[in-house]
């Protein structure tokens, strides 16, 4: 990949929309995901140092809106590679669940689709999701904060696309709620362990600890993310007290865990082997 520091963002924005259109394959696919993520990046520096710089406000606004593209660029991609992604393990093409692996194209596009990280298949279906339950939410998010004067961020994407995929979960509209299993029965009240009655609760403390815990994992989210992106090496080189590094080693740790478990769950939604429990309270994370 090539990128031209030099060359105008409108000319970056339209040859990586153009790569996309293009696109054919899985390697093809992370090439459009991966050029988009850095032209956002560069946009996003050059509304930073226009602003430092005291640039007119049509200026930064200019460059909010390249980044605002290539934002979307980039979640279109991702929608596409969790559509890859899937249908390559429908098929059986990925983990070792067979298909047919006679070809060095398939090979090398099975590496490259089993190459992708959790975290990012996990927020890749997030995005197809959020759209299977509201077409055209991420431009619209995007325009949104643009005609209020603001920047168009990765962060601020996300909360927005994972709001509306849990909206979807729960109504039934998401990628996987066509895909039920027909003999699958929700659990009756009797298979459900029971409390002593001691200290009962109502159903709205039980909504407000739902969502309170939903609310709560959303808001770690970007955390992790960038604890990711600095990488576990660093972020440990930058943690003097020992003591520290042994709780927060803890912490950490738990919430890989409940990601994978989330990871799962989203899983067994797919295949029909959730019951959806409706909780009529607040729609995904705090704003």
């Amino acid at each position: 990949m090539n990128i031209a520091v030099t060359t105008p963002l409108p000319a970056l924005i339209d040859r990586a929309r153009q790569a996309l259109a293009n696109a054919r394959t899985a390697a093809e696919i992370l090439e459009a995901k991966d050029e988009a993520s850095i032209i956002y990046d560069i946009a996003k520096k050059a509304a930073r140092m226009a602003a430092a710089k005291g640039a007119h406000d049509e200026v930064v606004a200019a460059a909010h809106r390249a980044q605002g593209d290539a934002l979307e660029l980039e979640a279109g991609a991702k929608h596409r590679l969790a559509d890859e992604y899937d249908a390559a393990q429908e098929r059986g093409e990925i983990n070792g669940h067979g298909g047919d692996r006679k070809t060095d194209e398939f090979k090398f596009e099975s590496s490259k689709l089993e190459g992708i990280k959790p975290d990012q298949l996990h927020e890749a279906r997030i995005i197809r999701d959020a759209e299977a339950a509201d077409p055209g939410i991420v431009r619209r998010s995007i325009d949104e904060r643009l005609a209020q004067g603001e920047e168009p961020t990765k962060a601020a994407l996300r909360q927005v696309v994972t709001e509306a995929a849990m909206r979807g979960h729960r109504a039934g509209t998401g990628a996987g709620s066509s895909n039920k299993n027909p003999n699958y029965q929700p659990p009756s009240k009797a298979d459900v362990p029971q409390s002593d009655g001691s200290n009962p609760p109502g159903p709205a403390e039980v909504a407000g600890l739902a969502n309170a815990l939903r609310v709560g994992l959303c808001a770690l989210d970007p955390i992790i993310d960038r604890i990711d992106e600095i990488g576990l090496p660093e972020f440990w080189k930058q943690i003097g007290s020992k003591a520290a590094r042994q709780e927060l080693a803890v912490v950490l740790d738990g919430l890989y865990r409940l990601r994978a478990i989330e990871r799962a769950y989203e899983k067994l939604q797919r295949r029909g082997g959730i019951y959806h429990h409706d909780f009529r309270d607040n729609d995904g994370c705090a704003a």
